[in-house]
């Protein structure tokens, strides 16, 4: 599809006229072997399922806490609007529901409920005090306005940079800031306006009903087990302070050099269901040679992946940096199943793969095109082909059992055969053909 288009609907679009076509042409089949749309619409409506679910689960807690169905009513509304409301400007921005605006609609929930839950708990305290539910839903508001627009300019502090940053990093992460920036935004308006009118509305006598006593009495018991401990070791806090500062500076320390163990990579590596292979054997090689050794690697894929569903092989194809000597396979594994990560089975395959004599392999657990360059990449430049082919083989000998590094090798090939054409330019002069129309044929 064209970039910034829907390829969620251009997928089922294809898949309705290839439908078409194919009932014209009775004698022929298509299938089609990868349908990217499919893994981007399983992401995006796993995103959603967990905001309804995040939605909900907030709605159990915050009647936990306020023990009222008015308040847990009002804040479950107050943030399906808010994030509703979101939608306007990422329609304006050209935005789809991908991963990542997905990922900033979930991430902002946070900020939509703690401003629902600042507003809605100071106007209920204002009507456990006696007042009506319009004094109270003005003067709960009033009061706590400026704190929760405080909040609100925090979070637009940390994500703004993140809007109108630049460069690579930031073509990946701009629609996920921006998301989150609107939603805040919309979260601020919805808490100001929205929540207090709600609360207004609501008649229900002052104090906590006797239901929510009752639902959630085991839920006192239990926090104020956690307040009794809570206030404990603020206590011993207090009281020790020059050991708490001694304990908390061992926590940080410890917690930085624990930071020199986490890896760092541009991004992380999605499990697709599918894993490439790519060979190449010595140049003029047969094809048929070539198409051979795909197949023993096709049959081990077979013997010892159960998941796999089907596999796609491309043995010689014309292009650059191919030949006869070249083949390509693509695996394909289920989704719906329990299995390894196609990474754990790439590390399973590669092997087998790599103990084929004469073949040189690449086993990569994405599918081919998805991020397949190779993460380290050393250039060697010179004048002369052969000394730097030399060099280039001494530095993968010498990388390729270092610790961490696999599937170590040179793009550049030697020995490749060569067909050096001499035109009689008599000859082409009688056909009107000149040397500028024959270098392009």
């Amino acid at each position: 599809p064209r970039p910034n288009s829907d390829v969620v609907k251009a997928g089922q679009l294809l898949k309705k006229e290839l439908d078409k076509l194919m009932k014209t042409m009775p004698d022929f089949t298509a299938e089609i072997p990868y349908d990217d749309s499919l893994f981007v619409e399983a992401s995006v409506k796993n995103v959603l399922r967990d905001m309804g679910f995040g939605i909900l689960l907030t709605s159990v807690v915050l009647y936990l806490f306020l023990k009222r169905f008015s308040a847990t009513f009002i804040v479950a509304i107050a943030m399906p609007v808010a994030l509703f409301a979101t939608f306007t400007p990422m329609v304006m921005h050209g935005y789809s529901m991908n991963i990542m605006s997905s990922l900033g609609l979930a991430i902002s929930m946070g900020v939509l409920v703690n401003n629902a839950i600042l507003i809605i708990e100071n106007i209920f305290r204002y009507r456990d005090m006696g007042y009506s539910p319009e004094e109270a839903a003005e003067k709960g508001t009033v009061e706590i306005s400026l704190s929760v627009l405080a909040g609100t300019a925090t979070n637009l502090g940390v994500f703004l940079p993140v809007a109108i940053m630049t460069g690579i990093a930031g073509q990946f992460l701009v629609q996920y800031a921006v998301t989150i920036v609107y939603a805040t935004l919309f979260s601020l308006w919805v808490s100001l306006t929205l929540t207090p009118s709600m609360a207004a509305r609501f008649k229900a006598d002052a104090g906590i009903p006797r239901l929510g006593r009752f639902l959630c009495g085991w839920w006192d018991w239990i926090y104020s087990g956690f307040e009794t401990l809570f206030l404990f070791l603020l206590r011993r806090a207090i009281r020790h302070p020059f050991l708490t500062i001694l304990v908390f500076a061992g926590l940080t320390f410890g917690a930085f050099k624990a930071g020199g163990f986490i890896g760092a990579e541009f991004m992380p590596r999605t499990d697709d269901g599918a894993m490439t292979i790519d060979i190449t054997l010595p140049s003029n090689t047969p094809v048929w040679v070539t198409q051979a050794r795909a197949k023993e690697i096709e049959d081990r894929i077979r013997e010892t992946l159960p998941a796999l569903e089907y596999i796609v092989s491309t043995v010689g194809a014309s292009g650059r940096n191919q030949g006869t000597h070249k083949a390509t396979i693509e695996a394909y594994f289920h989704n719906n199943v329990e299995r390894p990560s196609t990474m754990e089975m790439a590390d399973q395959l590669r092997p087998f793969v790599n103990a084929m004599p004469g073949v040189d392999a690449t086993v990569s657990g994405f599918r081919s095109g998805m991020g397949g360059g190779k993460p380290i990449q050393i250039i060697v430049r010179g004048d002369e082909l052969e000394t730097l082919y030399r060099i280039a083989e001494t530095l993968r000998d010498r990388i390729r059992h270092a610790p961490g590094i696999v599937d170590a090798g040179i793009d550049v090939e030697m020995g490749k055969p060569e067909l050096q054409i001499l035109p009689v330019r008599w000859r082409l002069s009688q056909f009107g053909i000149n040397m500028t129309t024959l270098s392009q044929v």
